[in-house]
């Protein structure tokens, strides 16, 4: 009898151990299967267990994340607005042979109404206007109409009006940040992928259109980038390639004039140390090659071709969580380089420089720039900077103060 209660009890103490591992379609265990309970009890608590995923469900668990992420990014209800407003004051002291002194004191404001039916879809509608103290009515003024798809949550397609200017990054000699408070904004198509470490957008802006036997000539701007950072954060090595080119001509219009093509192209390295105390401090190297050619049919210029290198030293510094302040040294030197839409200060010649021409170039910079985060709803920004050009020995300089603000998203 005490034979038969011990092999009983063996019995009942194997059934849950062989239910654990789970059963075949033919009844014979399956051990790539495993199968265990949500918790189990240790001290009267329970502890989850993690569940083993197969690497196609992992990949399924980490796109959903990023859509999450990106549903997120992009406002994420059916029908959303968002608004914002710059208000800027910039003085710039110059007496420089290609650019004299301005004031620009102005306001900016957009506003735009999401629908988004579908996490891959999104309908932009809205105005924006700049408005500058002093004169009269809007300054610049223009319409926002964008559809935005998304491949996936890395790959996406824009068509109509493009995001703010200032959102490619580019350093102010290749592509000014005024051009937000000067022009419209850009319109056309934008193709953009992002990864932690990888970044990469190709855009055109069209900012002429013609139709057949016009008397005037298309003009539109194409760009091109892609930013590689091997440790996937800010610290550390940083690639860049870019490409800026500017077309006027076409091949339906009646227009006597000729073809124009210029472009801007090159490389950049850097590399930016990790925090280096509680403050957040960091320090930064970057330089850029960059390679031009000059295709306007009146360019002063002799020789259409030219070059610049650009060292830059940096290092930022953060107070507190909320606000930053950065300095910044650069050294430019080259030869014939005509930025596209960079400061006309950087070029050979300009639109304010009636005449004047260098064709070599030899500038240093610093600039000084403090900014304050109001939490998530703006910022407060000052910055000051000076330029000495080697080449006609003279020292300008400069300062800006903005305030932008998000105004509040409505569901």
């Amino acid at each position: 009898m005490r034979n038969l209660l011990t092999c009983a009890l063996a019995l009942l103490a194997f059934c849950p151990l062989a239910s654990a591992q789970g059963d075949g379609p033919d009844g014979v265990a399956d051990t790539n299967v495993v199968s265990a309970p949500a918790s189990l009890p240790v001290g009267g608590e329970n502890v989850p267990v993690p569940t083993l995923l197969s690497d196609e469900q992992a990949r399924i668990r980490d796109e959903e994340r990023e859509w999450s992420k990106l549903e997120d990014e992009s406002w994420g209800n059916l029908l959303r607005f968002r608004g914002e407003a710059e208000g800027f004051f910039y003085n710039s002291e110059y007496s420089h042979p290609l650019l004299p002194g301005y004031t620009l004191p102005g306001v900016r404001l957009e506003g735009v109404l999401r629908y988004t039916p579908h996490r891959q879809l999104a309908l932009d509608a809205g105005y924006g206007f700049v408005a500058m103290q002093g004169r009269r009515g809007a300054f610049v003024h223009a319409p926002v109409i964008a559809l935005t798809g998304w491949l996936s949550p890395r790959w996406s397609i824009r068509l109509g009006t493009l995001p703010d200017i200032r959102e490619h990054g580019l350093p102010d000699f290749l592509y000014d940040p005024q051009w937000a408070w000067l022009h419209v904004p850009e319109a056309g198509a934008r193709i953009g992928y992002r990864s932690p470490k990888l970044s990469l957008e190709t855009w055109i802006d069209w900012a002429k259109f013609i139709w057949k036997d016009e008397e005037a000539k298309e003009h539109f701007l194409f760009g091109m980038q892609g930013d590689w950072q091997p440790a996937g954060s800010q610290h550390g090595l940083h690639l860049r390639a870019l490409a800026l080119a500017k077309h006027r001509g076409g091949q339906i219009d009646k227009s006597p004039l000729p073809v124009e093509t210029s472009w801007n192209g090159g490389v950049s390295l850097g590399y930016r140390t990790k925090k280096l105390t509680s403050k957040a401090l960091y320090f930064g190297v970057e330089g850029y090659a960059l390679l031009g050619h000059d295709g306007t049919e009146h360019s002063p210029l002799p020789k259409r071709n030219g070059w610049m290198l650009v060292p830059i030293l940096y290092s930022s510094l953060a107070p507190s969580v909320f606000s930053r302040l950065e300095l910044r040294v650069a050294y430019f030197h080259g030869k014939r380089f005509q930025p596209l839409r960079g400061a006309p200060i950087y070029g050979s010649y300009s639109a304010w420089s009636e005449k004047a021409l260098l064709t070599s170039r030899s500038i240093l910079t610093s600039r000084v720039g403090y900014a304050y985060l109001v939490e998530r709803y703006g910022a407060i920004r000052l910055n000051a900077g000076a330029i000495y050009d080697l080449n006609v020995s003279r020292l300008d300089w400069d300062f800006e103060l903005s305030i932008w603000l998000k105004i509040a998203s409505l569901d």
